[in-house]
């Protein structure tokens, strides 16, 4: 077995180790701003589908907390030095909390698709009632799909992957057929299946929304045509217009960006899994790759506070109105350790005169 020296280049290991910590620090601080927000933020909460955007941010919070520092020390320290049982526990919850994650993101779209092109049957089709078993589904569906792993030992550091993982090597070939059924079946419905339900919500509301865009151009071009027989000037009209196509411009920037994201993140690792898999090698991926694919796979826990948070106006109104609190708070509380002091130094004062009287 080669060394982890021979694997990774060091400028390879200092590219994912830095990418490794802004993924934790983003995803760390955007995961608990987006948690924090649906907790406090009385508007947030009420509101039943954010019930799935905090399934998703607490899934990505887990992820960076309880995954991702253990992979920079597995590429610092070039081998895993946290004990056999750590590293099942840390496979375990990384494929958990991906799967979590995969499928919060399908459901989220799929509530934006009711929402925005089923409007009236949208009400009585997500309650509160059918949120909840949903959610709970992601999680048993994650633990039925990762818990044969451990039974079957495939758990294990993967030096290629620079982080305990799901893998084959040593297994043998008395398990390659249950290895290749089990990645395929993996792959289809924890990935490509999430992938085509979020890109079919998206490119469905997308095509809604620019519908409703001409039909309102359509609109406001008979009242431009009615005002001309009153009126010479037109500039409101042609500025409703203008901002009908901004407005479609930018939802058709978030979906591609929601779209990116997810490829980014879950395409190296579904190609490169496919690849061994088919081969029968674990080698047959270059560590670089491997590895790259391993790091992109937690892209997504440090991007979507971003892409389902901060692109929101309601969300954005939250995190203000809690950055305006701590800073009060820090505020008055340095006020009133101060007003403190104070009192403390007059009583000092006041009781070293009295015990020289």
């Amino acid at each position: 077995m080669q060394s982890r020296v021979d694997l990774l280049t060091a400028g390879e290991e200092a590219a994912f180790t830095t990418l490794l910590i802004l993924i934790l620090i983003f995803g760390f601080f955007g995961n608990i701003a987006v948690c924090v927000a649906i907790c406090k933020d009385h508007h947030l909460r009420q509101q039943i589908p954010n019930a799935l955007i905090f399934n998703l941010a607490l899934t990505d919070l887990l992820t960076v907390t309880l995954v991702v520092p253990f992979c920079v020390s597995a590429i610092q320290r070039e081998d895993w030095v946290f004990g056999h049982f750590w590293c099942q526990t840390t496979a375990f919850l990384y494929y958990t909390f991906a799967i979590v994650s995969l499928e919060s993101l399908a459901f989220i779209s799929l509530d934006r698709f009711y929402a925005i092109c089923r409007p009236l049957q949208y009400r009585s089709a997500v309650t509160t009632k059918r949120l909840i078993p949903v959610i709970m589904l992601s999680w048993v569906w994650a633990i039925v799909f990762t818990t044969p792993c451990i039974f079957m030992g495939w758990f294990r550091f993967g030096q290629y992957e620079s982080l305990c993982t799901y893998t084959f090597d040593g297994t043998g070939e008395k398990w390659k057929t249950a290895v290749i059924t089990y990645s395929i079946i993996t792959i289809i419905t924890c990935i490509v299946v999430p992938f085509l339900l979020l890109l079919y919500s998206y490119v469905r509301i997308f095509a809604a929304v620019r519908h409703q865009n001409k039909r309102v151009a359509t609109q406001q071009q008979l009242q431009h045509q009615q005002q001309l027989q009153h009126q010479q000037s037109n500039n409101r009209p042609r500025r409703r217009t203008l901002w009908n196509v901004n407005t479609a411009y930018k939802g058709y920037r978030t979906i591609v960006l929601i779209v990116i994201l997810f490829l980014l993140s879950w395409a190296p690792f579904s190609v490169t899994r496919l690849i061994k898999i088919f081969l029968w090698n674990h080698e047959a991926v270059p560590a670089g790759a491997d590895t790259f694919a391993t790091v992109f796979s937690f892209l997504s826990a440090a991007a979507n506070p971003l892409a389902y948070g901060l692109f929101r106006k309601d969300f954005r109104r939250a995190f203000a109105k809690l950055f305006c609190q701590a800073v009060q708070y820090v505020t008055c509380g340095r006020v009133n350790v101060e007003e403190q002091q104070r009192e403390h130094s007059m009583n000092r004062a006041t009781s070293g005169v009295q015990n020289r009287d």
